[in-house]
């Protein structure tokens, strides 16, 4: 059984989520777009697992749940051939003659580091897992990049990028377009 990405119960045999939480997701994703743009902070009720400790004056936007976290690992091994005949010298032992051809082959694998909660707040992004946990903050985010099923997060001072599969990828991408909020905070407390 497949569990519903937006609440993380199951939702039985042949259903991807629930029809409820699909609703409510599309709805409150379309509320916090509108309030990004309007120029406000959007209060929203997260879901999820892990807490965050939070920096001052920093808000949860939101949260995505059952996020996996990737990471670009090389992973090399050794192939090749040989040719050649071998003799019996004595008893155990062999003495051999022949070559051996033979290269190093090493390719790039995206390895599953993590399961856990993406959150996106007003000053960074957070992935809280069973076993790792990353505070990315938007200054230091050089680019965010629009997977299939996820987003690549390029961030300065690190060669690879974090990968996060989730459950709806375009909307973390329009999110992250829109952050940080210097700008917003201060729009949101002065009301």
């Amino acid at each position: 059984m497949a569990r519903c990405p937006y609440c993380g119960r199951s939702a039985g045999f042949f259903k991807r989520a629930h029809a409820e939480c699909t609703a409510q997701h599309q709805k409150s994703a379309q509320t916090v777009i509108a309030a990004l743009d309007g120029g406000k902070l959007p209060s929203t009720s997260i879901s999820g697992t892990n807490p965050i400790r939070l920096q001052k004056n920093e808000q949860v936007i939101w949260n995505f749940v059952l996020t996996r976290h990737f990471k670009f690992k090389r992973h090399s091994s050794h192939t090749g051939s040989s040719r050649g005949v071998s003799f019996r010298v004595a008893k155990g032992v062999y003495y051999r003659a022949g070559t051996h051809r033979g290269h190093s082959v090493s390719d790039v694998h995206l390895d599953l580091v993590d399961t856990g909660d993406l959150a996106v707040c007003s000053q960074n992004l957070y992935f809280i897992g069973r076993g790792e946990a990353v505070r990315i903050p938007y200054n230091k985010i050089i680019a965010t990049t629009l997977l299939s099923d996820g987003i690549e997060v390029f961030k300065e001072g690190r060669a690879a990028p974090f990968v996060f599969r989730l459950n709806d990828p375009h909307f973390a991408a329009n999110l992250l377009a829109r952050l940080p909020l210097e700008n917003l905070t201060a729009a949101a407390n002065d009301e």
